[in-house]
């Protein structure tokens, strides 16, 4: 755990430096806990399954339908505000991230944006959801036949601190959980999940864009936009403890 808080409001910065690439990058942050009265394995598969589907959904409206940015990702990190005391609620940050075109990177931020809200309101599609967990079964199918696969298991039921019984009964708990969250996931699920992670989705965000030197505009890093940076921490699955 840092000793950062993730800041309250809206925080939008821009910073200026010497790329390699005549590409913009962009994070957009939220802060997000996790339900301390439901099963933690469950919602590490629910938010897995929702930060894939948020990203699919960002990759048809950003990518393929508007040809705006390069690459996106939707990712979670618990390693830079969540306690390792189990007493205390799990808590971290959601980040949509993307490279685009200097000139379109706000156009992009806004869009990202309005994509997300609009499924914390409506939704996803039936089909957005079958689609997504058909390619999380097929993915689980092939991770288990890598030694990785299974490392990280064990790395996990033996040293998280917020999971209880032996590190066989919680590689079971992981097993059973990821079974139930692709059995109970629909649209309204996901909705439900997304509203629980960001009741706070239009009011409550850290967006960080990288300029270019080269791209005409002017600005200036200093601590504070320093300090956003470190809150945005790139995205990590080594973290829940």
């Amino acid at each position: 755990m840092l000793p950062v808080a993730f800041p309250r409001g809206i925080v939008n910065e821009q910073v200026i430096l010497p790329m390699v690439e005549p590409a913009s990058a962009t994070q957009i942050t939220w802060p997000i806990s996790l339900d301390e009265s439901r099963p933690l394995f469950l919602q590490c598969h629910e938010l897995g399954l929702v930060c894939k589907l948020v990203e699919a959904r960002l990759l048809k409206r950003l990518r393929f339908a508007d040809s705006d940015v390069y690459s996106i990702s939707v990712g979670m990190d618990f390693g830079a505000h969540s306690s390792p005391n189990p007493g205390e609620p799990a808590r971290g940050t959601l980040q949509i991230s993307f490279s685009s075109d200097p000139d379109r990177a706000k156009i992009c931020a806004e869009s990202a944006q309005a994509e997300l809200r609009l499924l914390c309101t409506e939704g996803p599609t039936e089909a957005d959801v079958s689609s997504q967990c058909e390619i999380t079964r097929r993915e689980h199918e092939e991770a288990q036949q890598t030694n990785h696969f299974w490392v990280e298991r064990l790395r996990q039921a033996a040293f998280s601190q917020r999971a209880s019984g032996s590190v066989s009964e919680r590689l079971q708990s992981w097993e059973t959980e990821r079974v139930e969250c692709l059995r109970s996931m629909d649209p309204a699920a996901v909705k439900r999940v997304l509203q629980a992670l960001l009741p706070h989705v239009s009011t409550n965000y850290s967006h960080v864009t990288l300029l270019p030197s080269q791209f005409p505009t002017c600005g200036l890093l200093t601590s504070a936009v320093h300090e956003s940076l470190v809150r945005c921490a790139a995205p990590s699955w080594n973290q829940w403890g």
